[in-house]
């Protein structure tokens, strides 16, 4: 599937429309990143860096959910290769701390 960024940002904005209750994700299938991340990304708190995507998409598996924190700049010194089990979806967004 040939995913663009309109795409991308539709999805995002409807997930982001469901959480807009304020209330903060909390899931074992939920992972977080910061741009300063250094921890495993369990929560904002311990939030990791975009270089763990590989590892947080196994970690949330099928279903799965990565927050991004939309604050800051991501810096990427070299690509991110992202790969995965195939129809097995996982959710990427921009989120705040909320």
């Amino acid at each position: 599937m040939n995913l663009t960024r309109r795409h991308f940002l539709a999805a995002a904005t409807g997930i982001l429309a469901s959480h807009a209750s304020g209330q903060a994700l909390a899931a074992s299938n939920v992972a977080y990143v910061t741009p300063n991340g250094q921890g495993n990304g369990t929560s904002w708190e311990d939030a990791a860096n975009i270089a763990a995507l590989p590892q947080l998409i196994k970690m949330v598996g099928p279903g799965g959910i990565i927050a991004l924190l939309a604050e800051g700049q991501y810096e990427v010194a070299e690509p991110i290769e992202i790969s995965g089990a195939n129809g097995a979806e996982v959710t990427v967004f921009r989120s705040s701390r909320n």
